[in-house]
């Protein structure tokens, strides 16, 4: 015990000579999320001192000597066993040449609770000037940003942008203080093409517990442009550019931070509809006149977007065609099969035919086209899908026309002579007699 006592009693005092170097010298070459925060809070000190713009400058490096006086015997044996520094400060300094206590190198250490003496004799080649450095101005503290690769993330439930669905992307930026990321940012000249509209944006702060990383997470919000996904699927794109820029609302000197974004976002044509399984069939009209019938059903594919199969989808466009005479026909039945994620639809001829003139030994193919309208139900939108596929329907056999009665020819009389005349077989004419 009296040993421990008079361990704990020993005191010493430690003095490091040579050239101490700024963190910032360091900070300013890294390239990193430090290179970020310190020029973020530059570009904060200078909207709060406007004066000290182009005109801020910092102690780069200076010859001098740091005295501490250590009282625990502890931290006195740390240092002289294994020659380094570890006292705890929020400031981190360096050094350039060997210092004394035996031991010799260079390193890190904490510069707090030390008394800092400075070489001020600067005849010959230590001059004063030489020990500060230019911070950097407003205009460089901007290109610095517009170089950064930001950290583009996908929303994790919905990661495709997909129709009537508010689509979201974020993009990380490691080094931005608390203070600069709510109601600091604001987004313009978004490309066309990609959003109905201009997409919002926010910004809130992050601290990752396991790596330590703190800064600004951004999200870009916005409905997509409907027009992208109509008509066929395979002239749909499968992916957007999407092209903005997010910079600061208030700027420094005439200068804003900004940063110009070129991101590529993949889509989905979900829902896609699809025509399969047609089956003909007749219908029993007034006496033995029957219509025709073709069920066929309509196969839904919708992960990313689905469809509320509760409502029953409005069918547009119907259209039944051969060459170039069209066939009147009517839906007289939609029926949905959810488990198997499809619309049963079955079209009717508003014509009828005798039974004897069906010919089902001879069917015909006819086009169908329609547009099927579905109800998302992650929105309220609505998504028109235009399907095609081939039905059959049999021949019309041509009415057999009923024979027509002969009509009885009658002999014709001959023409009577004209007055005068004698004709041939006919008696001849007695004169009259004259009673005078």
């Amino acid at each position: 015990a009296a040993l421990d006592t008079d361990s704990r009693r020993e005191s010493s005092v430690l003095a490091l000579s040579g050239s101490f170097v700024s963190p910032l010298h360091f900070i300013l070459e890294a390239n990193d999320y430090r290179t970020t925060e310190f020029m973020m809070k530059l570009w904060r000190y200078y909207q709060e001192n406007p004066e000290f713009i182009n005109n801020a400058y910092y102690l780069r490096e200076f010859e001098g000597v740091m005295i501490k006086h250590i009282t625990s015997a502890e931290e006195n044996y740390h240092i002289e066993t294994e020659g380094g520094l570890n006292i705890n400060a929020p400031l981190a300094a360096r050094l350039k040449s060997s210092f004394g206590m035996g031991k010799g190198g260079s390193g890190s250490f904490f510069g707090n609770d030390w008394e800092t003496i400075i070489y001020t004799d600067f005849e010959g080649p230590y001059q004063k000037s030489r020990l500060f450095s230019a911070l950097p101005t407003p205009r460089e503290v901007s290109r610095y940003l517009q170089g950064i690769s930001l950290v583009f993330q996908k929303a994790q439930d919905l990661p495709l942008m997909i129709e009537g669905v508010e689509h979201k992307h974020f993009l990380i930026v490691e080094g931005i203080p608390e203070n600069m990321t709510d109601n600091f940012w604001a987004i313009e000249n978004v490309q066309p093409g990609v959003y109905d509209g201009t997409p919002s944006l926010s910004a809130q702060s992050f601290y990752d517990s396991e790596s330590r990383a703190s800064g600004c997470r951004f999200t870009i919000s916005g409905r997509p442009l409907a027009s992208n996904f109509r008509g066929a699927v395979e002239n749909r794109p499968s992916k957007l550019n999407a092209r903005y820029k997010i910079r600061s609302k208030e700027p420094v000197n005439g200068v804003y931070l900004s940063f110009d974004i070129d991101e590529e976002i993949q889509t989905s044509s979900h829902p896609i509809a699809n025509i399969s399984e047609g089956s003909f069939d007749l219908s029993k009209k007034d006496g033995w006149n029957f219509a025709f019938q073709w069920r066929f059903a309509i196969d839904i594919e919708d992960r990313y977007n689905p469809v509320n199969f509760d409502v029953q989808p409005y069918i547009g466009n119907l259209l039944v065609r051969r060459s170039d005479k069209e066939l009147a026909v009517r839906i007289v039945n939609v029926e949905p099969d959810v488990a198997r994620k499809r619309f049963y639809l079955t079209l009717e001829t508003q014509e009828s035919f005798p039974l004897e003139r069906i010919d089902n030994s001879n069917m015909l193919s006819y086009n169908l086209s329609l547009d099927v309208h579905l109800e998302n139900r992650r929105s309220s939108i609505t998504s028109v899908r235009p399907v095609k596929s081939i039905l059959k329907f049999p021949a019309i056999k041509p009415k057999e026309e009923s024979p027509q009665p002969t009509a009885e020819v009658q002999p014709q009389l001959p023409a009577l002579p004209a007055p005068g005349t004698d004709a041939e077989g006919q008696a001849p004419v007695v004169p009259a007699v004259d009673d005078n």
